[in-house]
């Protein structure tokens, strides 16, 4: 915009001057007219070149505008999405932790289990001894009793 601005205030000038020589040429005498002429041909062909680039560089001042907004956009959505991937893999590490303290949890709530499932086949089998031991001590009374019915 600026450099649009100022070929524009340069074109102006140009004309200014263009029109000044013009009013010299005709208060002047003919043998100047010819090349004064040339000469304002020659700047009219400037000032033709000088609006056509303003021209230009106002629309690609306009393109440039535009790109940049989209590349704005494009940085607002990319920062949106890095934002939403760090919010979801905050959460996802959360749910991770809570993860791992439950399966350590199971683990040793397994582990005691172990444990626990140990101890009662341990004293299963010391139950199974004594009443093996019990039935045998009945075996011996119920044996004694008998003789000593037998006896009375």
């Amino acid at each position: 915009e600026e450099a649009k601005a100022r070929i524009g205030a340069c074109a102006k000038g140009l004309r200014g001057s263009k029109d000044a020589l013009a009013t010299k040429i005709m208060a002047g005498s003919q043998d100047n007219s010819a090349a004064l002429a040339s000469i304002l041909a020659a700047l009219d062909s400037h000032l033709a070149a000088l609006e056509e680039i303003g021209g230009e560089l106002g629309t690609q001042g306009e393109k440039q505008g535009a790109n940049a907004a989209a590349l704005k956009a494009a940085i607002k959505r990319s920062d949106k999405d890095a934002k939403g991937h760090a919010d979801a893999l905050a959460k996802m590490d959360k749910t991770l932790t809570k993860t791992l303290a439950a399966q350590a949890k199971a683990q040793k709530d397994a582990e005691v289990l172990e444990g626990l499932c140990a101890e009662k086949d341990a004293l299963s089998t010391r139950s199974a001894a004594h009443c093996a031991s019990l039935a045998s001590q009945r075996a011996q009374l119920e044996g004694a009793v008998s003789a000593g019915t037998e006896r009375l």
